[in-house]
Order: structure tokens, then C-alpha cells, then sequence
């Protein structure tokens, strides 16, 4: 795990889409959604639950923001089934 770290500061994740946006490699697996489809946060050394937006392209959220009062999805997708 600590060459997985010293590797991914020095490294960029590509988070794929249609953007082919970037985040520096130390984000990955960091337990914040920093590409828009939540791929950073998906990996198999990641211990991250996610949660999907209603969307055109997948947007994800962590799952524990789900039911918070707070609008993650920005359509209240993530708010609309809640007690």
C-alpha cells in the first residue's frame, strides 16, 4: 500500500468521460468524490460506498450524504426517498 501511495502522488488519475478530466493521484481512494462519475473513488483498494445520481452521465455522491437534507445530486434525486 505504500508504494500504491508514493506512486499516486506523483501520478494523475484520469477519470474518463466525456470531460477526460484528471485529479493528481493522492486523491484517489481519499473517501471525497473528485471525478464527477465518482471513478477515483471506485477502485478495488477503495473501501468507498457510492451512491448514483439520477443523471444523463453517472454522478456520484458518497453514500452517506444520501438522506442528509441536502440536495448532493443537485436534482434531489439523493433526498427523494427518504422517510
Amino acid at each position: 500500500m505504500l508504494l500504491f501511495a508514493l506512486l499516486a502522488c506523483s501520478t494523475r488519475f484520469e477519470c474518463g468521460g466525456k470531460a477526460e478530466a484528471t485529479v493528481p493521484g493522492d486523491l484517489v481512494c481519499d473517501g471525497v468524490v473528485d471525478c464527477w462519475g465518482g471513478q477515483d473513488e471506485r477502485g478495488d483498494d477503495c473501501a468507498t460506498e457510492l451512491f448514483y445520481c439520477d443523471q444523463p452521465e453517472p454522478q456520484a455522491v458518497l453514500a452517506g450524504l444520501v438522506c442528509d437534507g441536502v440536495d448532493d445530486c443537485n436534482d434531489g434525486f439523493d433526498e427523494a426517498s427518504c422517510p
